[in-house]
């Protein structure tokens, strides 16, 4: 169970040009200037600070399952193995 907390309650009121203002106390809570995500679930619109910091975590973890039966240093060895050799620096 996570903890309970003070939700804070606001009105926001869509602008002609369909613009949002947050108010000041909503913005404080969720520290608008962190990276967020918003959600629209139906009719509701969420929104949430984001778990992931950075496009590369969102990446961790794709293609797992084509790696599970490779030995990762016997599959570094033969690709080392087809390399050719370097020529000496004089």
């Amino acid at each position: 169970m996570g903890c309970i907390r003070e939700e804070i309650m606001a009105l926001v009121k869509v602008r002609r040009k369909y613009q949002l203002t947050l108010p000041r106390e909503v913005r404080k809570n969720i520290r608008i200037g962190e990276k967020v995500e918003v959600l629209c679930i139906g009719d509701e619109i969420m929104i949430r600070k984001r778990v992931r910091k950075t496009r590369v975590e969102d990446l961790w973890g794709l293609g797992r399952e084509l790696w599970r039966t490779v030995d990762a240093v016997e599959y570094i060895d033969s690709l080392r193995s087809e390399w050719e050799p370097r020529e000496p620096s004089k």
